[in-house]
């Protein structure tokens, strides 16, 4: 059943490998400053806990929403487009994301969620081309990974406190 395991591998993309990711990141525009109203604090620039959570958590739905609409998986060559797509929406959230100062008591952690979310990007590239490929057990090794990955990674955006980022969105559009 070739396709049902890249369909399946292709849903745990969908389901937030990346970012905590369901919606682990955004293209959503207005969510990199951090001045003024928006609650920022100190000298260094960092956002107040609010402020930051806030700002992390509305790039993030932006992101759910995007994904959300993008087409469902439902063979190898949806798979391919729709997560091609999927990885261009994340990749568009992370210097929105990486831009946002986390307040002291956060930085460290938020740190390395992005750093996080980052290096999984590789891998998603390789599952692509894997799907491409057809070679079904880099794709069923990827999907066993993913989900303790993403399972850790949902955790670490829900101690943070940015619960959007943790949320399992899939494409159904």
């Amino acid at each position: 059943m070739r396709n049902a395991g890249i369909t399946g591998a292709c849903a745990l993309l969908a389901v937030g490998v990346i970012a905590g990711c369901g919606g682990g990141s955004s293209s959503s525009s207005g969510a990199s400053g951090a001045s003024g109203a928006s609650g920022a604090s100190g000298a260094s620039g960092a956002l107040s806990e609010s402020a930051f959570i806030s700002q992390a958590n509305a790039i993030c739905k932006d992101v759910n929403a995007k994904v959300v609409a993008l087409p469902a998986i439902t063979d190898s060559q949806s798979a391919v487009s729709t997560s091609t797509q999927e990885l261009a929406i994340f990749n568009s959230a992370f210097p929105k994301l990486a831009a946002l100062q986390a307040p002291s008591n956060l930085q460290s952690d938020y740190s390395q969620w992005v750093s996080d979310a980052k290096a999984q990007i590789p891998q998603v590239e390789k599952l692509i081309s894997d799907i491409k490929a057809g070679n079904t057990a880099a794709i069923q090794a990827f999907a066993a990974r993913a989900k303790v990955v993403g399972a850790k990674h949902d955790a670490l955006a829900k101690q943070i406190g940015i619960t959007e980022c943790a949320k399992n969105t899939k494409p159904q559009g």
